[in-house]
């Protein structure tokens, strides 16, 4: 298993160096979100974080898919 994991890691970061992404039409989710900073900076991902508790300051819509942490 952890073979498995290890290989689907080095698909994923030559998918980001040649342009690509982790995820598509089915999104990052709790599988794929350690690679999301593979592709996004600290910033943006600080954006989209805000956005999120803009949107959602209860944390009910789709509760650590996406970002682990729930705001305080």
């Amino acid at each position: 298993m952890a073979a498995g994991l290890e290989l689907y890691a080095r698909f994923a970061r030559r998918a980001v160096e040649f342009g690509g992404s982790v995820s598509a039409e089915h999104g990052i989710g709790k599988l794929k979100r350690k690679f999301f900073a593979l592709m996004f900076t600290e910033a943006q991902i600080e954006q989209m974080r805000a956005v999120k508790r803009a949107l959602d300051p209860l944390w009910l819509l789709n509760p650590g898919d996406l970002f682990e942490e729930r705001p305080l």
